[in-house]
């Protein structure tokens, strides 16, 4: 499989952040043992988070739409149309 280039990896990033992603953070701590002068892992915590869909993200994969302007149907009719290009887009992914 070919590497991705730059224009690929920020599509992905930008991908990733329209649609929202966990992240695992994990954080270490360690100390000197002093019997062997060596570190040690004393904690080890590993934390998840949720980092929700962002807009301005969405915007560039999609354009912007005055959404103010639409009825609820028609919000309702791009909000489905919309999700469709998100899974197609994950499709495309695998």
């Amino acid at each position: 499989m070919p590497s991705k280039t730059n224009l690929d990896k920020a599509q992905d990033a930008i991908y990733s952040l329209a649609k929202g992603f966990k992240s695992i953070e994990i954080t270490e701590e360690y100390v000197v043992d002093e019997n062997l002068g060596q570190l040690q892992l004393q904690k080890k915590r590993i934390t998840t988070k949720y980092l929700p869909p962002d807009v301005e993200a969405y915007k560039l994969l999609f354009g912007d739409t005055l959404y103010e302007e639409l009825s609820d149907e028609e919000l309702e009719k791009e909000k489905q149309r919309l999700l469709k290009q998100l899974l197609n887009l994950e499709k495309k992914e695998k």
